[in-house]
């Protein structure tokens, strides 16, 4: 008897973790005006919903409580990184498990500072997650240079601002140069020796690497390549002949090499044009053919949705060498949403601006919301599922990176679509008009759905 009672007691705890697990606990009807001691504020009657007026309002002070959940502060609190992060201070009730921190707020880099502009990164070191990819933000002033360098890993760029013109030389010796302006990318193969430089506005954009290890500190660069050789391989001296360049006897061609990396520098200025450049190339092995390391991306077609659009970039549009990163530009209105889905490979997050909330959920009862603003990164692991919802009152405008050439997703709403209906409807236990009205909605793989 006291086996089979411990045995009821057993399952009633197993059933009690399990509700918690998928966010069905059966709480009490939530009070009016207590979710997060919002005070006046009558309550909506879900314990995961996101209570877009009471986050918009500025008087609202974030406390750790969701309804009757939680409790307030009882010691200062950090009012402006909670109202950032509202659903990691109260998270819903569908949360549950453990999920390896999946955000960066790239205000929290290090910003290097140089003459000319600055660099700020994210990568594995700033979060371990983060295996996959690895950002760069950067600016630079009118005529600034990124000074030529090269890397082992791939870079792809977008311009947020501003117009360059990047150059390249290919490992067959060929010449790669290019304008660019904002909207527009590049794609650098690993070892490319590459240059990126402002014109009259200055520019500031996203670099995205194909190695979660890449660090921007450790690329190996054209002038400090140069002073850390023997000065008689460069440049020749009183007894002997430059080895490397063929310079007759005391030449000083090379002496000013600068001692130090350039890293970031101002050009002079004003500096050519793009074509004084171009014509100014004296290559025996000539241009880049056939393929290239620039695409106009503002000038891709949208795709249009109801609640927002889309642009993609991957090998069917960008014919460029080894391209290993694809890349999907979102722009979502206010209330819109991304929909659930997820990828075969990673995906690695740039919120160019306002809000978004998501939930990350990892399979075996793992689910995590998290809220990311502009400037951060999210990075979410292959197959996880995950939607995006845009929350601020401005539109959200985000990039999403995947290491790899062609873009793919997998929408949860093709299951209710494309499954047997018996299948479906014991999965969901939802209705036949439910069902009807969903795969409407669904059946053209909407990837975007507006607020109704």
């Amino acid at each position: 008897m006291l086996t089979h009672i411990c045995l009821t007691l057993l399952l009633l705890l197993i059933a009690s973790a399990t509700a918690q697990s998928n966010g069905t606990l059966n709480l009490a009807e939530p009070l009016a005006g207590s979710w997060g001691s919002n005070d006046g504020k009558a309550a909506t009657h879900d314990y995961n919903d996101f209570d877009y007026e009471v986050l918009r309002n500025a008087s609202y002070i974030p406390q750790p409580q969701r309804y009757e959940l939680g409790s307030g502060y009882t010691v200062n609190e950090n009012v402006a990184l909670d109202r950032q992060s509202p659903d990691t201070l109260a998270p819903p009730t569908v949360d549950f498990g453990s999920i390896e921190n999946p955000r960066w707020h790239m205000s929290d880099s290090y910003n290097r500072l140089a003459i000319g502009g600055w660099a700020r990164q994210q990568t594995v070191k700033d979060l371990p997650v983060s295996e996959q990819i690895a950002g760069v933000d950067m600016r630079l002033e009118p005529y600034a240079i990124r000074e030529t360098h090269w890397h082992s890993q791939s870079e792809w760029g977008y311009i947020l601002s501003g117009q360059v013109i990047i150059s390249a030389i290919l490992p067959d010796g060929k010449s790669f140069i290019e304008e660019l302006g904002e909207g527009d990318v590049w794609f650098f193969p690993p070892s490319v020796m590459h240059s990126i430089q402002a014109l009259e506005n200055g520019t500031e954009f996203l670099l995205i690497f194909d190695s979660g290890d890449f660090d921007e500190n450790d690329t190996f660069l054209a002038s400090e390549a140069l002073s850390r050789l023997p000065k008689s391989v460069i440049n020749s001296h009183m007894f002997s002949r430059s080895k490397n360049f063929g310079l007759d006897k005391q030449a000083t061609d090379f002496d000013n090499i600068p001692a130090e990396q350039l890293y970031i520098f101002r050009g002079e200025a004003p500096a050519p044009s793009f074509e004084e450049q171009k014509q100014s190339i004296n290559n025996p092995f000539g241009m880049m053919e056939g393929q290239t390391l620039a695409l106009k991306f503002s000038e891709v077609p949208w795709q249009e949705y109801d609640g927002g659009r889309v642009q993609i970039a991957d090998k069917r549009n960008f014919n460029a060498p080894d391209l290993d990163i694809t890349v999907a530009h979102v722009q979502l209105q206010s209330q819109s949403l991304r929909t659930a889905h997820w990828h075969r490979t990673a995906e690695w997050d740039f919120v160019v601006r306002g809000t978004l909330r998501a939930t990350i959920y990892a399979g075996n009862g793992n689910s995590r919301t998290y809220d990311v603003n502009a400037l951060d990164v999210l990075y979410i692991n292959a197959n996880n599922l995950h939607y995006l919802e845009c929350v601020s009152d401005e539109p959200c405008e985000f990039l999403a990176a995947f290491k790899i050439d062609t873009y793919n997703d997998f929408e949860y709403g093709q299951f209710l679509a494309a499954a047997p209906r018996y299948t479906v409807k014991q999965h969901l236990r939802i209705s036949d008009s439910t069902l009807d009205s969903v795969q409407d909605k669904v059946a053209h793989k909407q990837i975007i759905m507006p607020n109704n």
